[in-house]
């Protein structure tokens, strides 16, 4: 990856999210910086851990994945969501506690096939919803980018009001929200939703969100839905 100028701004990486947020998040000056994760630049750059690079990628982590994303991966890449790593509520899927205390217990150069993402394909070794993959992986660069912590910051704030104004849409109440909220803090699950019932929730919450504006987003953001929007 290209080391991005220490003068550069957010501006430099709209481009480089996916296509759902840079509908929201905008800006001029459009250059984000090159990724070549099929390469693996940390491969090169540390040779001496070159083999666990281009085997993980920097995929051992479970991310956040918002309930709009969800179904507009369902659409795309129908497939099973369910797994013992993550929890899946009305909000989204979420790195459940058992992953999060596995994660937290392992040091970094010990972390493997274990830790990898629910979405990362450790044959292929790649991303299988590179499309759609969330804020902070968009932001997450091999190398320092000035101010990539602070678009990583911007994209997990949409991502979390867009997720938790869908379920107010879709009939849910503000304590449903808080608690899914608070899972999301903490990984420990709000209750045992049904798989078909949070299917559903995802793709509706996709159909509802393509509908929306930047300026709705930041009238949420700007409200602090529930007054403890995660962040």
């Amino acid at each position: 990856m290209s080391n991005a100028s220490p003068s550069g701004s957010l501006k430099r990486m709209i481009n480089h999210l996916n296509s759902i947020l840079r509908q929201w998040i905008t800006a001029e000056d459009l250059k984000p910086p090159e990724l070549d994760c099929a390469g693996c630049s940390m491969a090169i750059t540390d040779p001496l851990n070159g083999e666990r690079w281009r085997k993980n990628k920097c995929c051992t982590f479970q991310p956040f994945f918002p309930n709009f994303y969800l179904g507009a991966i369902l659409n795309d890449f129908p497939r099973e969501l369910a797994s013992a790593q993550v929890y899946l509520g009305p909000l989204g899927m979420i790195a459940n506690e058992d992953f999060r205390a596995r994660w937290l217990t392992t040091v970094e150069e010990f972390k493997g096939e274990n830790h990898h993402c629910f979405f990362y394909d450790h044959h292929q070794r790649k991303c299988t919803v590179w499309a759609f993959r969330p804020g902070e992986c968009s932001t997450y660069f091999c190398q320092p980018v000035a101010r990539a912590a602070e678009m990583s910051h911007k994209t997990f704030a949409v991502e979390s009001a867009v997720a938790q104004m869908a379920m107010i849409e879709l009939g849910y109440s503000p304590d449903d929200v808080s608690r899914e909220v608070e899972t999301l803090n903490s990984g420990v699950g709000s209750k045992d939703w049904s798989y078909e019932k949070v299917l559903t929730v995802y793709r509706r919450s996709w159909e509802w969100s393509q509908e929306l504006q930047p300026k709705q987003i930041q009238q949420w953001l700007d409200f602090d839905i529930l007054g403890r929007v995660a962040r």
